[in-house]
């Protein structure tokens, strides 16, 4: 299966015994081979598989709960020098396992390093090395599509990497306003709080408000409330429930006359429907109880 996962940049994930993956050694397996007169050293490929990891992660799994390679793990087993019965020129063996030399240097599973897809490996007990690092299936690139809509968290994540993968031209847009959520919720939590407590209701407030992916340009050149845009609107629009489902009418037929006869017409009045169904309300009903132990 693709692994999922990426570790240390966009180009690497992490190993997995489901990887599919496959470590072929860059530098010949020289083992002695049996022959009429005596063991001669004879160069063999080596390839040892993801599905032979053993001595991996315990606790943390990956994608569908498949243990991961970190410092210390290995294929447990490898093949192509199957003739070589006599043993590495190094090693004095044949087929045995392929370990890590390298791996992440700040990113831990189980409390080791993790093993990445370009680290190098030694093969057949440290006979030879694979320095071109396990050959697998890649990473799903992820992109933000037009009009996609989901916690403000969620579309945060994939345009962090639609970034990295030099895709930008989608923004995420809250509705309402992010400002508008978190005065309102303020509002809502009553005069008491305390500064942890408001930075926490802040937080949670925006990372789970709603949000629909529109283009760039379109976020910022026409929605009514986009940055810092119309304080006083958005200090306006949290004063009730009324205020704030008429700012989320407001913004949504903003947008919609601006995508109209676009690609992304039909995707966003399907996410408007989305974004005037999410209960704010109750959302933040929850943060405040999460944040103030109510």
């Amino acid at each position: 299966m693709p692994v999922t996962v990426k570790v240390n940049g966009v180009a690497n994930s992490l190993v997995h015994k489901g990887s599919n993956g496959i470590s072929i050694a860059t530098i010949p397996d020289v083992c002695k081979t049996p022959s009429p007169g005596g063991p001669v050293p004879i160069p063999y490929p080596n390839i040892s598989q993801s599905m032979t990891l053993a001595k991996g992660t315990t606790t943390v799994k990956a994608d569908g709960g498949m243990m991961i390679a970190n410092k210390g793990s290995e294929f447990s087993m490898s093949n192509g020098d199957n003739p070589g019965v006599a043993g590495g020129v190094k090693s004095s063996t044949f087929m045995k396992e392929s370990t890590w030399i390298l791996y992440s240097f700040d990113v831990k599973m189980d409390g080791k390093n993790a093993c990445r897809l370009s680290d190098k490996k030694f093969q057949n007990h440290e006979n030879t090395v694979d320095l071109a690092g396990e050959v697998q299936a890649g990473v799903p690139t992820v992109m933000l599509v037009c009009g996609e809509c989901g916690s403000y968290s969620k579309l945060q994540k994939k345009r962090a990497q639609a970034q990295n993968e030099g895709e930008q031209d989608f923004e995420r847009d809250h509705i309402p306003a992010k400002a508008t959520l978190r005065e309102r919720a303020f509002k809502k939590a009553g005069p008491g709080i305390s500064d942890s407590e408001r930075d926490c209701i802040a937080g949670k407030v925006e990372s789970r408000g709603i949000a629909v992916a529109i283009p760039k340009s379109a976020h910022r050149g026409f929605s009514p409330t986009c940055g810092s845009r119309n304080k006083a609107l958005m200090a306006s629009d949290s004063n009730s429930k009324e205020s704030m489902a008429a700012a989320v009418d407001r913004d949504l037929a903003a947008m919609k006359a601006h995508l109209k006869g676009t690609d992304c017409e039909a995707a966003y009045d399907d996410a408007a429907e989305k974004v005037k169904a999410h209960d704010n309300e109750k959302m933040m009903d929850d943060v405040i109880d999460e944040c103030t132990g109510g």
